[in-house]
């Protein structure tokens, strides 16, 4: 990985490039025998922050330690940095264009795909309604990078400090927020899984495969909750049913009220001089 302090310039990914187009595109330049020094940047970026965690991911012994082990990456605020560092390398506009271009990518295209083989012919299913959930996502995220404003700004913290997750106990995030917030970042770590499998020679357990095609897409899709409400964008019921959509103006006046309720109590506790949880003796 470059320590360069100059990023490079943003590389675009080619349309319909497949379901992780920014993994298959790296994976494209193992391949070639020139590359420039953007390409090389990404290659090595991409390499590095897959074995780096998503080597730790593809150990896990079952469906339930492959989750304590993307949460257990989600508390190093080195990853939400490295993150950020890999998405500077790409124009995010040709990031929204690309997952756009996988709405209509047939289930039967992708069976033949690498990603297919590294994951195994069971994730294929899964893999499919992905290319759904990041087909809106794009749609949704796009206008953003043409400069739209939000419909609404997310009351997460914008910089990464020493507990990258402290929005799940901050007072001032909704819980169903910080739960869709947490599916983004979630997202983020299986697809360092993902890229860890695409660049191995050999396949990884029928079993893995199949749990990270359906974390991939069960986070997925709370991520696409979380952007729809953000942008304003309607989403096809097929994809994403009313009762799981978020409102987050009712969400935060909420939020609000809870907060003025604790204030009040705390307010009127000190007023009569009580003591607030009075002892057991």
């Amino acid at each position: 990985m470059s320590s360069s302090a100059t990023l490079p310039a943003p590389l675009s990914l080619p349309s319909g490039g497949g379901l992780l187009a920014l993994i298959e595109m790296a994976a494209s330049f193992l391949t070639r025998e020139r590359l420039t020094a953007e390409e090389r940047a990404l290659l090595e970026q991409v390499q590095s922050l897959s074995d780096k965690y998503g080597t730790y991911l593809l150990e896990a012994g079952d469906r339930e330690d492959l989750l304590s082990r993307v949460d257990a990456v989600l508390e190093d605020a080195r990853f939400h940095e490295d993150s950020l560092s890999l998405s500077l390398l790409l124009d995010p506009r040709h990031i929204a264009e690309s997952m756009q271009a996988l709405r209509d990518e047939p289930e039967e295209d992708l069976r033949g795909s690498a990603l297919v083989r590294a994951l195994g012919p069971a994730a294929t299913p899964a893999l499919h309604k992905c290319n759904q959930y990041l087909a809106e996502l794009g749609r949704c995220m796009s206008p953003l990078f043409q400069g739209a404003t939000p419909v609404f700004e997310l009351p997460a913290p914008g910089t990464i400090g020493p507990e990258p997750l402290a929005y799940l106990s901050d007072p001032a995030v909704p819980v169903p927020i910080a739960r869709a917030l947490l599916s983004a970042h979630r997202t983020n770590a299986v697809v360092m899984a993902i890229g860890a499998a695409r660049f191995r020679e050999q396949p990884i357990a029928r079993w893995l495969g199949l749990a990270l095609a359906d974390l991939l897409a069960e986070q997925a899709r709370g991520f696409l909750a979380l952007m729809a409400a953000f942008t304003g964008t309607d989403v096809p019921a097929s994809l994403l049913p009313p009762e799981e959509r978020l409102d987050l103006l009712a969400l935060q006046r909420s939020a609000l009220s809870v907060q003025l309720a604790y204030a009040r109590f705390n307010s009127d506790a000190e007023r009569s001089g009580e003591p607030v949880y009075p002892s057991a003796s």
